[in-house]
């Protein structure tokens, strides 16, 4: 008799059907990481919508509460005697001034030039009219130079000299020779433009020739008909009169008005100081919450209200690929049932004849399940039922005549089907005197007396324990096992 009965069966875990079923159910899959990436991304979108609504609230609820800049000023100054006020707010101007003169000195392009030998663009440009009177010439020099004062020239350029720069620090680097050349018959408007030493001087050259050719028809429409091109064009070092005055007069102005407000301070009272200290630190703290734009207007900084993250949608999306396949695994080892014509083999431990693949129409949620595309890469070459049973049947009538016998049992191991009464029929018509017996997977002992030779015919619903079982039973009536046949619905 057999003694394994009592031995502890092993599932075994075929990776590579397991990897072909998740393939089948893509579908699936998809639809539930799709779910779990509006999850997670919902989840991620919830909890920074409310903490973005409580800083608005709070903002607001700061707001309601707190009194403005303007009128915490105000009150400061109301609490002084009136013989006090107007110095209070004399030093405070000067301050503001002061900081006002060193922040243009810091961050002003044409300040942070020598102006003693600043590098400059020089362009001769040529303009040619029909009409030769004074007046027109000097209308279309007009013009032009007024054109360069506008904020569009200087954003243009800007981008070519310092594209983080303010409007202001480009628009003072522009510059026109006001002694424009002209007599009879010839006009030259003549275009100065200080460069930083890292500036591209043809870069900035190609952009101010645009800009002036793109101009040239809405001037010749509101003057006169006339044409305008570049005649020269050099790079020189110069020295610029009206910057070096510029310079020298606002550091000896906030060098005046620092030894002026320092003079102030020595005769002030002690409720002018901490006037001026509190009207400072508010005029600081407004400063930080409102930044200037390049225009000049102030702008008051918000957040940004938060929108669904990108990295959690795709981190949900990952999830829920993992978390399908996991639990699919756990159902597999749960379930204990075969899943492919390999286990069919493995647990027998016998030969297999066969395996047969049947196509059904698939309805409902079972849609999701299964994919004909990856049917057709999976079981490629055996998606033909009629030939895998006919090769099925031909394969254990020559294994019989091999081991010479003609009276073989067929043991289902699950309700007959249309697909194995088909395997069945082939098997009996295959012209060998062959017995077929259909028996249930549980049968009784007394049954297994008769049988001599026999072939399993097990499909994805039999249970491993189940299989197990019947090859362990054979074993015991020592029934020879000449190997087993598997089919599967797809």
């Amino acid at each position: 008799m057999n003694n394994n009965h009592s031995r502890q069966i092993n599932t075994f875990i075929n990776v590579k059907e397991i990897i072909w079923d998740l393939f089948e159910q893509w579908k699936a899959i998809l639809i539930t990481a799709l779910l779990m990436m509006a999850l997670v991304a919902g989840v991620k979108y919830t909890k920074d919508i409310k903490t973005y609504n409580a800083s608005q609230a709070e903002k607001g609820l700061e707001n309601q509460v707190s009194t403005s800049a303007e009128e915490r000023i105000a009150d400061i100054l109301d609490a002084l005697p009136d013989e006090e006020r107007s110095t209070v707010v004399t030093i405070v101007k000067q301050k503001e001034w002061i900081e006002s003169e060193k922040d243009y000195i810091n961050n002003s392009i044409l300040m942070n030039t020598d102006p003693t030998n600043q590098r400059t663009l020089v362009a001769d440009y040529y303009i040619k009219s029909e009409n030769d009177s004074s007046s027109v010439r000097d209308s279309l020099i007009y013009g032009y130079r007024s054109y360069l004062k506008d904020a569009y020239v200087s954003k243009a350029l800007g981008k070519v000299i310092a594209p983080d720069a303010k409007i202001n620090y480009i628009s003072e680097l522009i510059r026109t020779d006001d002694s424009a050349y002209t007599d009879d018959s010839n006009t030259i408007l003549q275009i100065y433009i200080v460069l930083p030493d890292d500036t591209n001087v043809q870069e900035v050259e190609e952009t101010l020739t645009t800009l002036i050719k793109e101009q040239e028809p809405e001037i010749s429409r509101v003057i006169a008909p006339h044409s305008i091109d570049l005649v020269n064009v050099s790079e020189a070092h110069l020295y610029n009169s009206d910057a070096v005055k510029n310079r020298t007069d606002i550091l000896y102005s906030i060098y005046n008005l620092q030894n002026n407000t320092k003079n102030m301070q020595t005769s002030l009272s002690d409720g002018q100081k901490a006037a001026i200290e509190a009207i400072t630190e508010i005029s600081t703290a407004e400063k930080i919450a409102v930044g200037d734009d390049e225009s000049g207007t102030n702008v008051v900084a918000t957040e940004k209200k938060p929108g669904i993250s990108r990295k959690y949608a795709a981190l949900g999306f990952v999830l829920g690929v993992m978390l399908y396949a996991f639990i699919y695994l756990v159902l597999v080892i749960i379930k204990g049932r075969i899943t492919c014509a390999a286990d069919a083999e493995y647990y027998t431990q016998s030969r297999l004849l066969g395996e047969v693949y049947h196509q059904t129409q698939h309805k409902g949620l079972d849609v999701l399940m299964h994919s004909k595309l990856v049917d057709r890469c999976r079981y490629r070459e055996k998606l033909d039922e009629d030939d895998q049973i006919q090769k099925t049947a031909s394969k254990l009538d020559t294994t019989c005549r091999h081991i010479g016998t003609e009276n073989i049992s067929v043991l289902c191991m699950s309700e007959l089907s249309e697909v194995s009464k088909k395997i069945i029929d082939a098997i009996k018509s295959n012209g060998l005197d062959v017995s077929v017996d259909e028996i249930p997977k549980e049968t009784n002992d007394g049954y297994m007396l008769s049988v001599k030779d026999a072939v399993l015919l097990v499909d994805d619903e039999i249970k491993v324990a189940d299989l197990a079982s019947m090859t362990n039973q054979l074993k015991d009536y020592d029934v020879n096992l000449i190997g087993s046949i598997y089919y599967k619905c797809i």
